[in-house]
């Protein structure tokens, strides 16, 4: 599956990497932490989105299309 970054999480992950196809966001949020334990925090407190849905954790994923990683971000 695809993986997509943006914002403060490109310090830690490629702005897109693929990975093993996980069933649920908790799974591939454990899978994110275990790669990139610095990141750790950041993962926490970002959403996930895949289409036009955000994703809750418990929300299943469907492999064939991206999963957007939006960190928490600050405007001005």
């Amino acid at each position: 599956m695809q993986v997509l970054f943006f914002a403060g999480l490109k310090k830690y992950f490629q702005p897109a990497i693929e990975m093993p196809a996980h069933d649920t966001v908790a799974s591939l949020l454990a899978a994110l932490k275990a790669q990139q334990h610095e990141a750790s925090e950041l993962l926490d407190q970002s959403r996930f989105a895949q289409g036009d849905q955000i994703l809750m954790l418990d929300s299943p994923i469907q492999a064939h299309e991206p999963i957007v990683v939006l960190p928490p971000s600050s405007g001005g």
